[in-house]
C-alpha cells in the first residue's frame, strides 16, 4: 500500500492531474466569490440610489472630466475611421460595380458597429484605467474607509455620479464618433474619388435609418454601464498599494474590453 501511495504521489501524470484539479477548483472559487461580491456591491449601490439625497457636483464634475474631455479622442479616432473605411471599401465595392454606395455602408458599419465600439474602447483607454486607479488609490490608501467613518455613503459619493456620467456620456460620444467618422468619409470620397458633395449628402440623408442608429445607442449606454460599474467594482477591493493599484487597472482594461466585445455579440444578436 506504501508503495502505490508512493508511486502516485511521485508519478509525473498524477501530479499534472492534480494541479489541473487545482487550479480548475482555485479558479471556480474565486470566481464565485467574485459574483458574490459583485452582487453584494450591485445591491448596496441600489439601494443607495434610491435615496433621496444625490451628489450633483461630482456628478457634474464627472460628466465634463469623462465625457466632454473625451470628446477630441473620440472625434480624433471616429474622422480616421471613416477616412480609412472608405479608402478601403472603394477598391472592394469597385469590384462589383458598387462603389457608388459608399456613404451608405460606411453610415451603416459606423452606427450599428464601429463607432460604439471604438468609442467604447478610448473610454476604456482614458476613463476606465484612471477611474480604477483613482478609485484603487483611495482604497488601498483607506481614504474610502474615512468617507464611511463620516458618514458619507461611498456609493452616493463616490460610485454613482461616475456610473451615471458614464452612461449619460457614452451615447453621445458615441453619435459624435458617428458624426466625425461620416466627415471624414466625406473628405476621402470627395477629394480622392471625384465623389459630389450634394451626392455624397443625398446617400447619406437617405441611407439614415433611425433603427440603426438605436442600435449604436443602446450600445453606448450598455458600454457605459459595463465599464462604469467594472471600474468602480475593481477599485472598490484593491489592496497592497501601488502593485494592487496596478494589478487593477489591468484587468480593469482586459475585462472591459472582454465584455463590451460580449455583448456587442449579444446585442447585434437581439437588435441586428
Amino acid at each position: 500500500m506504501n508503495k502505490i501511495l508512493l508511486f502516485l504521489k511521485n508519478n509525473f501524470f498524477v501530479k499534472l492531474v492534480y494541479n489541473i484539479v487545482y487550479i480548475i477548483g482555485k479558479n471556480a472559487i474565486s470566481f464565485n466569490s467574485a459574483i458574490g461580491r459583485i452582487a453584494t456591491f450591485s445591491y448596496k449601490m441600489f439601494c443607495a440610489g434610491v435615496n433621496k439625497q444625490f451628489f450633483l457636483k461630482n456628478f457634474l464634475n464627472s460628466l465634463f472630466v469623462n465625457g466632454f474631455c473625451s470628446i477630441p479622442v473620440v472625434g480624433f479616432t471616429g474622422f480616421f475611421i471613416g477616412a480609412v473605411l472608405t479608402l478601403q471599401l472603394f477598391n472592394s465595392l469597385k469590384m462589383f460595380g458598387i462603389e457608388s454606395q459608399i456613404p451608405y455602408v460606411v453610415l451603416i458599419a459606423l452606427m450599428k458597429e464601429l463607432s460604439p465600439i471604438m468609442t467604447g474602447v478610448m473610454i476604456i483607454a482614458r476613463v476606465a484605467s484612471s477611474m480604477s486607479a483613482e478609485i484603487g488609490t483611495m482604497s488601498s490608501n483607506n481614504q474610502i474607509d474615512v468617507l464611511t467613518s463620516m458618514s458619507i455613503n461611498k456609493y452616493r459619493f463616490l460610485y454613482i455620479p461616475r456610473i451615471l456620467s458614464l452612461i449619460v456620456a457614452q451615447p453621445i460620444l458615441t453619435t459624435i464618433s458617428i458624426i466625425t467618422g461620416v466627415i471624414g468619409s466625406f473628405i476621402i470620397a470627395t477629394k480622392m474619388f471625384d465623389f459630389t458633395d450634394i451626392y455624397f449628402c443625398n446617400l447619406i440623408y437617405e441611407g439614415f435609418e433611425f433603427s440603426s442608429y438605436l442600435v449604436g445607442v443602446v450600445k453606448g449606454f450598455v458600454f457605459g454601464f459595463i465599464i462604469s460599474v467594472i471600474s468602480c467594482y475593481k477599485g472598490n477591493y484593491t489592496k497592497d498599494g501601488a502593485y494592487g493599484v496596478k494589478q487593477t487597472t489591468i484587468s480593469v482594461v482586459v475585462l472591459c474590453c472582454v465584455y463590451i466585445l460580449m455583448f456587442n455579440f449579444f446585442i447585434t444578436l437581439a437588435m441586428g
